[in-house]
């Protein structure tokens, strides 16, 4: 999700180039002016990313004299595809439970979220369906639920031309 967000706001003022090392810098002998812009643009994409990270994250920027370093420090530290991460992303997006008196909405932002979170990591052999997501929103949710969440499941596993039975996640 950092990542999302970040190449969004970088790409917004087209300072991606220099996070991805598209951009290079030009050699200052060769072309001054070029260097030069190189120079200020990467400073400038050095502030895109302060003002789009939190406090504790600067700690791991604060030694990086490019903007393409400031990203593979950031990129290491939130963009973790091991095996461990997607054990406890799997384990806390399974766990995930609403309790009375919870915010329905807050609950299914978080399991959307945790569902993105796994799917992003693009291994398919733990791609969570569409299908599968919906149960497991159903079985997330108090069984004072299961009159609306009833139709919300039949509508993926039965054919119905009824266009409010086919709902998707």
């Amino acid at each position: 999700m950092w990542q999302l967000r970040m190449k969004t706001a970088l790409e917004s003022c087209g300072a991606l180039d220099y996070v991805t090392r598209a951009s290079q810098c030009p050699d200052t002998y060769a072309d001054p002016q070029g260097s030069k812009t190189w120079i200020l643009n990467n400073v400038f994409t050095h502030m895109q990313i302060q003002c789009n990270i939190t406090e504790p994250q600067m700690v791991h920027i604060s030694q990086c004299a490019t903007a393409h370093k400031m990203w593979k420090s950031l990129e290491s530290i939130h963009d973790n595809k091991g095996h461990q991460a997607l054990v406890v992303y799997m384990r806390n997006f399974y766990r995930l439970a609403a309790e009375e008196g919870d915010n329905i909405i807050d609950h299914l932002n978080k399991m959307k979220a945790s569902h993105e979170r796994i799917n992003m990591i693009g291994d398919p052999q733990f791609y969570i369906l569409d299908i599968t997501f919906k149960i497991l929103i159903c079985k997330s949710l108090l069984s004072t639920w299961d009159n609306f969440t009833d139709t919300y499941i039949g509508s993926q596993t039965f054919n119905h031309e009824d266009p409010r039975r086919s709902i998707n996640s």
